[in-house]
């Protein structure tokens, strides 16, 4: 038997009942389930009641030892269950019985989706100056105000009372440089 071509071989199903049957009950496997030891393949549902009611501790194939807990040797086999599965799909036993009328209930409250519930609200912008402290931005900002041609070197400084009647005072970029911050009150250090 070659190779046909694009590497696709040609298996005759009889071949595959063979690999895809359970050495216990001689049927097509129903979740494979595969001993880790050995490998061997069962039925999930034959290995199980082979396990628990008869009490074996060893492969039924090949008499590998399984220690004292033989369950946790079991793996479920995927691949050998996709395999059967594709080449032997499951015949579904079609029952006399009328199927009940799908009837689509009212969506409860409580499961409305979220973007339902999403109401759009315009953002307000928070303003930094109506707070009396004065971010780095805010400072930042200042200080090329006072770099701009058309400001003359001035700029203008909060009154402590700033909250109250907003009043502003200015004064030079030179003063403005040698400010220092003593507690909560600003001084101005003159030339003089």
């Amino acid at each position: 038997m070659g190779a046909a071509r694009g590497g696709v071989r040609r298996v005759r199903r009889e071949a595959l009942v063979a690999c895809m049957t359970c050495p216990l009950c001689k049927g097509l496997l129903r979740e494979a389930t595969a001993i880790t030891e050995c490998l061997h393949t069962f039925c999930k549902e034959c290995i199980m009641e082979k396990i628990d009611d008869e009490e074996v501790d060893h492969c039924p194939v090949c008499n590998i030892d399984l220690g004292c807990d033989p369950e946790e040797k079991l793996r479920p086999d995927h691949n050998v269950q996709d395999i059967r599965n594709k080449v032997f799909p499951l015949k579904v036993k079609k029952v006399g019985a009328p199927k009940a009328p799908t009837v689509t209930l009212p969506v409860k409250r409580k499961q409305r989706s979220l973007s339902s519930l999403v109401v759009d609200t315009p953002r307000v912008a928070v303003q930094t100056g109506l707070t009396g402290r004065r971010t780095k931005t805010a400072r930042r900002t200042a200080v090329s105000h006072v770099n701009s041609p058309g400001n003359n070197g001035t700029i203008k400084l909060a009154n402590k009372s700033e909250g109250r009647d907003h009043k502003t005072q200015k004064i030079s970029a030179a003063q403005s440089a040698k400010m220092t911050k003593t507690g909560n009150k600003k001084k101005v250090i003159s030339k003089c």
